[in-house]
């Protein structure tokens, strides 16, 4: 169970790595060519499909809705290399369900940190809140200025990505402890009839 959950979270805060990565490109450069955006976007769609499929094949305790969203985005990534144009218009739609995922995702590892007997769960459980906003933002508004958006984009992306390392770290560090703190006591009891 240990190495499932190492697992999972060694894939979480690879994505929230290259989420950042996206992030820091937005911003870097607001004036990009639409087709360069998108190519970038489509890697980076597929790299972040791939990882959640692969996880979830290599850990069967994983859920199926993980493979359904690599699954997704995978295709998502092809379609935006096939047809970079037509699907340039949706690049803030698809951001901002990754944000939201993403967001969703945050809460959980949030909430279980607090399970762990962490004081300040409310810190990542709000991050993960406000990356979920801009998620929503992304899908309203995903028609506005591109130069603004773009580096709207950016930031989302970094502080999603930033956000979601804060929540499995402090989560995973929780969890240790409370580990150390709560022992699984076992007794055992020997054989004597053999």
């Amino acid at each position: 169970m240990k190495e499932l959950m190492k697992r999972i979270r060694a894939d979480y805060l690879l994505s929230s790595l290259l989420t950042i990565a996206l992030g820091i490109f937005f911003i870097a450069h607001p004036k990009a060519t639409f087709s360069a955006v998108g190519l970038l976007v489509a890697v980076i769609l597929i790299i972040i499909g791939v990882i959640y499929i692969s996880g979830s094949i290599l850990n069967l305790g994983t859920s199926g809705f993980s493979v359904f969203v690599g699954g997704v985005l995978l295709l998502i990534g092809i379609w935006i290399l096939i047809q970079p144009a037509i699907v340039m218009a949706l690049v803030p739609i698809i951001l901002g369900v990754l944000l939201f995922w993403h967001g969703i995702r945050g809460m959980k590892s949030a909430v279980d940190a607090k399970g762990y007997g962490y004081e300040r769960w409310y810190i990542g459980f709000i991050t993960s809140v406000i990356s979920i906003v801009f998620g929503i933002f992304f899908v309203v508004n995903a028609f506005g200025v591109l130069e603004f958006a773009t580096i709207v984009f950016g930031i989302g992306l970094i502080f999603n990505g930033i956000s979601n390392i804060f929540c499995v770290g402090t989560e995973s560090h929780y969890h240790r402890q409370y580990d150390k703190n709560h022992p699984i006591d076992v007794d055992f009891i020997e054989d004597r009839d053999r």
